[in-house]
């Protein structure tokens, strides 16, 4: 979503420690945590053809929107989805 404060996100989420908390992470850190089956209980989800396919779609946005993402334009694209408020239908959605 471009330049997001990611404090701003954990707390309008309410994702806040000890819960959540936002940390470092190296790609051997993240390659431990893959998972080849879905559904597999959990993990990140690695198959080849599903990663090949997320990034040539992140390549896309990424390409299009540079300027939100390498700290020229220091703003978000639009709302970031977890800045807004749930509406009453979509916290309901949640509990059902």
């Amino acid at each position: 979503m471009g330049f997001t404060i990611e404090k701003d996100i954990l707390e309008n989420q309410k994702w806040i420690a000890p819960c959540y908390s936002a940390e470092g992470i190296t790609p051997s850190d993240m390659e431990k945590l893959f998972v080849y089956a879905f559904p597999s209980g959990g993990g990140l989800y690695a198959d080849e053809s599903f990663l090949r396919q997320a990034r040539s779609r992140a390549e896309k946005r990424i390409t299009c929107y540079i300027r939100f993402y390498d700290g020229t334009c220091r703003c978000m694209i639009g709302p970031h989805p977890f800045l807004t408020e749930n509406t009453d239908a979509e916290i309901d959605d949640v509990l059902r």
